[in-house]
């Protein structure tokens, strides 16, 4: 999936993450542990950590590949999860100030 993508990044883990709006599970949070920036289709460096603050209906309707692997998350609420990776066409992060 890396290799298809020209630019963009690896998001490996999302934290704290809070729904704002039910009606278009609307979520926000940060990133957490690792981030990639991609370029050519190659993980190229490292990126800090980075806050987001998205409409999950709209970033679904954008969905470019999903991996064959599954991976067992913990649940928001309670229960685990076995979820694919997904690549999406765009995701909203926001700039944090200092």
């Amino acid at each position: 999936m890396i290799a298809s993508i020209d630019q963009g990044l690896l998001v490996t883990r999302f934290w704290y993450v809070n729904l704002t709006t039910p009606h278009n599970c609307g979520v926000t949070g940060t990133t957490r542990d690792s981030v990639w920036w991609i370029e050519r289709g190659e993980l190229a460096y490292p990126v800090t950590n980075m806050r987001f603050d998205q409409e999950l209906i709209g970033a679904f309707e954008h969905v470019r590949g999903v991996g064959r692997e599954l991976r067992t998350l913990s649940g928001y609420f309670s229960g685990y999860y076995r979820v694919p990776a997904a690549t999406l066409d765009s995701f909203q992060f926001v700039e944090v100030g200092h």
